[in-house]
């Protein structure tokens, strides 16, 4: 993919390494390293960028460019950049153009026109440079319609992300047979209600608990017998316990109940 976006670069400025010359040029002038580096940083942006002369023509682009205005690159060198600016921001787009500088870039948002006069909102940023030639402008334009597509669908997998998290989250820290916290639990919500009791001052109680004779009842009746009275266990605790309070299954047949603002007498109730 990198390679491919890189021979784009190169196909939109002429199909060499080198940057491609201004209309009508006859032999392509001569480079520095930075105006070559920044010609080859052009070709592997996502954005659309651009060179124009003093007076807003294009001097050469990146395939990003040309896929954005929906018009091969050579169609747009040594075109002006204001013929692709809707009407209703021609004043705008020449405003800031005149107004470009070396050292800050001038961001605003204008509508262009694509290839079938399809108009597409935009956010150009334009700045001055000094090459060897003279004085350019530098502009990059961003695909605001893009923008927002791609940050619905960032949103949606976002969203993806959390509710698998949440998923793992619960199968981490639940028993699948009886619904309660599992021992891994323990720590975790122990840790946090005796931090909010010593931090407000309010009991925490903690009742343990198990079945007796519970591997008598698997042996007699079988395992599936013994699920049965577990869950049944578990269904009358959370029946007979607060919303906020927290069953955990310990062992095999032995369960915490951890009580948050209750003191002794209230747990032994």
């Amino acid at each position: 993919m990198a390679d491919e976006r890189r021979e784009r670069g190169r196909e939109g400025a002429g199909g060499s390494d080198q940057p491609a010359a201004s209309a009508g040029s006859e032999e392509p002038p001569e480079w520095s390293d930075t105006e070559l580096a920044i010609h080859a940083v052009m070709g592997l942006m996502r954005e659309g960028a651009a060179m124009l002369d003093g007076e807003g023509r294009v001097l050469h682009c990146n395939w990003s460019l040309g896929e954005m205005l929906r018009r091969p690159v050579r169609q747009l060198v040594g075109q002006s950049f204001e013929s692709f600016v809707h009407p209703a921001d021609l004043e705008k787009w020449q405003a800031a153009f005149s107004q470009r500088s070396s050292e800050v870039p001038l961001g605003f948002t204008i509508d262009v026109l694509a290839a079938g006069d399809q108009t597409l909102p935009v956010h150009v940023a334009v700045c001055q440079l000094q090459q060897a030639a003279g004085t350019v402008a530098f502009l990059v334009a961003s695909d605001l319609a893009w923008q927002e597509k791609r940050l619905r669908q960032l949103e949606r997998i976002n969203a993806d992300l959390e509710s698998q998290r949440e998923s793992l989250e619960i199968a981490a820290t639940t028993d699948s047979m009886t619904g309660a916290f599992t021992s891994g639990a323990l720590m975790d919500v122990l840790g946090t209600e005796l931090g909010y009791g010593c931090r407000y001052g309010s009991p925490v109680s903690m009742l343990l608990f198990d079945i007796d004779y519970f591997k008598s009842l698997n042996d007699s009746y079988g395992h599936g017998f013994g699920d049965r009275v577990l869950r049944e266990l578990c269904d009358r605790c959370r029946d007979a316990i607060r919303a906020t309070d927290y069953l955990i299954r310990y062992g095999g047949d032995e369960f915490v109940t951890i009580l948050p603002q209750t003191d002794a007498r209230g747990a032994r109730a």
